[in-house]
């Protein structure tokens, strides 16, 4: 149920289903076979797929081109839209497509008092879902204008990963929905954030170091605009251990 034209090199999905089960089965199998047959190449074009977490593999590029949404099914979707790895290398997301997390689907009701949605599963009895999340993985680039927009959770997570180079993203998340912060590498190292807007509720950068996972150490943020209902640039919530070398370099807040 795809189309690799002649010469591309690069598996093409195309016409959406409103079945997440078909767009998941479809979109899986041509990320694990380009990741497996040397291809390594996939791109899906225009419209909304909802889907179930789709896992990009080693030396793989995985192209959402312009008015294509791979979008989160509330409470469907566990953990992220599009994960990377665990123990996955060589990996390139491009845009300018939009990874979209529904976000305004997924409230149990809404407080006038507070200006603020909260949201289903607010006690944490069920995950809510990143738009992208690296786990365990090294030398992965996100670039190309790639959108990723009103998660339930943190927008773009990046948990014990290496060599991370993020340049030209846009970062959205509803400002009446908690929990939903732009850009969090957690435990990382060598990790550039460049050319690129972020506009969230929750915090908009918040490096962290978790105990069991090790270190941050060299964080590069330049040519960043920022708007955040809560921090901008936050430290934290876990500085279980160090956190060194890290710049942030002509931010606009």
């Amino acid at each position: 149920s795809f189309e690799t034209p002649v010469g591309d090199g690069c598996i093409y999905i195309k016409n959406p289903s409103l079945s997440y089960e078909e767009n998941t089965k479809r979109i899986q199998y041509a990320l694990d076979v380009a990741s497996t047959d040397g291809q390594g190449c996939v791109s899906v074009g225009s419209g909304e797929y909802p889907v179930l977490r789709l896992m990009v593999k080693s030396n793989t590029k995985f192209i959402l081109q312009a008015e294509t949404k791979l979008v989160n099914v509330i409470n469907k979707t566990l953990v992220s839209i599009v994960q990377v790895g665990p123990n996955v290398e060589n990996v390139t997301l491009e845009g300018p497509g939009t990874l979209y997390g529904n976000a305004e689907q997924g409230w149990d009701y809404w407080s006038a008092y507070d200006n603020r949605m909260t949201p289903y599963n607010d006690d944490g009895s069920a995950p809510r879902t990143h738009c992208l999340y690296i786990v365990n993985s090294r030398n992965v680039v996100v670039r190309g204008g790639l959108n990723l927009h009103n998660a339930t959770d943190w927008t773009f997570r990046m948990d014990n990963s290496s060599n991370i180079f993020v340049d030209d993203v846009d970062i959205y998340g509803d400002s009446r929905f908690p929990n939903n912060d732009g850009f969090d590498p957690q435990s990382c190292q060598n990790v550039t954030l460049i050319n690129s807007r972020i506009d969230v509720a929750d915090d908009g950068v918040c490096p962290k170091a978790d105990a069991s996972m090790g270190p941050l150490t060299n964080l590069y943020v330049k040519n960043v605009t920022i708007r955040s209902k809560s921090h901008a640039i936050k430290f934290g919530s876990n500085t279980d251990t160090l956190m060194s070398n890290i710049i942030f370099d002509n931010i606009t807040i």
